[in-house]
């Protein structure tokens, strides 16, 4: 092939590892390119020498295509910044980040679920139960070590990753919190601790992450093959660390395998595209800034 030709492909190639919900088998030149990243030696390192200088890397190539990452520098990380003015807040970065941590830790509470591919199912009500009970454990023992206890990793862990802001935000918000005026009556207020564990699960979807399971009030998503990947290259985040460690040790945690758990939410879904509408709500002034990525961003963003 002309050296043009192998620049079209790298390109195209490329084009494909963006665009989370497509798949090899859906279409037949991501195939064929799938085929020459495999097979041929030159054109897979031309195509990671691209990556590299882009700030990003393949983390897995396969049936699901190529699944990528970026470095923290790379013009294509994801930062909340982007987002509309709503998630400029400070308030709403941290609910949104330990949510989507809280997501991980919850689904992956083991090294070794890393490796597994089998199925796992999050339950937006379970879950956000799971954050408030690993929430209330840091406050107890970061109280423990204020008054004179001894020294507690789990808590510089924590502080280290700006969770502290995190806990202090998650335990003053009702679990749930339904509208009952104008065009959110009936609807999952921002207010709610799991309007935001809803919202990441959403953040999921988007992102060929996750899929929703059932009726949209179920609150029940699938996590695909390519979130366990994603997690797994920033497994070694301070706020993901606390949390696995939490998790291990909760009796309560759900089997996020079983695919039949009944878990429903209260009241109907928020509408996602209106959030503008509910800003002060979201994030009044003076809420302090997170630090905490979710698993799967590499620039401090959810």
């Amino acid at each position: 092939m002309t050296l043009r030709a192998d620049g079209r492909d790298l390109g195209q190639l490329l084009g494909y590892a963006l665009r989370p919900k497509t798949r090899p088998g859906a279409e037949g030149d991501y195939a064929r390119l799938m085929g020459r990243y495999i097979d041929e030696v030159a054109f897979r390192e031309a195509f990671d020498g691209v990556l590299d200088g882009l700030d990003m890397r393949v983390l897995h190539a396969g049936d699901l295509g190529l699944v990528v990452t970026t470095r923290r520098e790379s013009v294509f990380a994801y930062r909340l910044s982007a987002e509309s003015a709503t998630w400029n807040r400070d308030k709403a970065k941290v609910l949104r980040g330990l949510a989507h941590l809280g997501i991980a830790a919850y689904a992956y509470p083991h090294a070794d679920d890393l490796h597994d591919p089998s199925v796992r199912y999050v339950d937006v009500i379970p879950c956000e139960d799971f954050i408030r009970r690993c929430c209330t454990q840091l406050r107890t023992r970061a109280d423990e070590v204020a008054t004179g206890g001894a020294d507690d990793g789990v808590i510089d862990l924590a502080l280290a990753a700006g969770l502290d802001t995190g806990w202090v935000e998650w335990e003053q918000l009702p679990a749930a919190d339904v509208g009952t005026r104008g065009r959110g009556t009936g609807r999952i207020t921002t207010k709610s601790a799991a309007y935001w564990v809803l919202r990441a699960c959403k953040d999921l979807v988007d992102h060929g992450l996750a899929r929703p399971v059932g009726k949209e009030t179920d609150g029940r998503f699938q996590l695909l093959e390519r979130y366990r990947h994603q997690v797994g290259a920033s497994a070694t985040l301070e706020g993901y660390r606390v949390l696995t460690t939490l998790a291990r040790v909760d009796d309560e945690l759900l089997d996020t395998h079983d695919p039949t758990g009944a878990h429903p939410m209260p009241g109907r879904p928020p509408k996602f595209a209106d959030d503008a509408d509910v800003a002060q709500d979201a994030a009044p002034n003076g809420a302090a800034t997170g630090r905490h990525a979710a698993p799967g961003s590499q620039d401090g963003s959810a």
